[in-house]
């Protein structure tokens, strides 16, 4: 009975979280785009050039 106790009391946790949130304004979602993929771009630059080093040193 604990558990579903537990349970219960994590999702009334998350239903107040999602409450308490705001949406964000425009200009707030355009840098949070811009950073995602700048990250998103930088990351993969770095795989590929792994993956590059792999591919010529063995």
């Amino acid at each position: 009975m604990t558990a579903r106790f537990n349970i219960k009391e994590r999702l009334n946790g998350y239903v107040l979280i999602l409450k308490i949130t705001e949406r964000p304004n425009w200009d707030e979602f355009k840098t949070t785009c811009k950073v995602t993929g700048l990250s998103l771009f930088i990351i993969g630059l770095a795989g590929f050039g792994i993956y590059l080093a792999f591919l010529f040193l063995f």
